[in-house]
């Protein structure tokens, strides 16, 4: 989620996610701000290195330095690397 933003549900992600969750994908969140253990049937991961040490590929509507570890999975329309 965008940083001091409660628009998650409104997310460009939010129509890939499902999109793949209906071709059968396995589909996780990783989203501390967000209170539940699931959205639209999705789980939702609240620990940073669980999520991506379980994470194939990782979905980023904006790139952060948390992960640089993981450069090599992510795909992000943030193609410069800012906020």
């Amino acid at each position: 989620m965008k940083k001091d933003s409660d628009n998650f549900k409104n997310s460009a992600l939010v129509d890939i996610m499902r999109s793949l969750k209906r071709k059968g994908k396995r589909i996780v969140i990783y989203e501390p701000l967000l209170e539940i253990d699931h959205f639209g049937g999705i789980k939702v991961i609240h620990d940073l290195m669980a999520f991506k040490a379980g994470s194939d590929v990782i979905l980023a509507n904006r790139y952060d330095v948390y992960l640089d570890d993981v450069l090599t999975k992510v795909y992000t329309r943030d193609a410069f690397h800012t906020e």
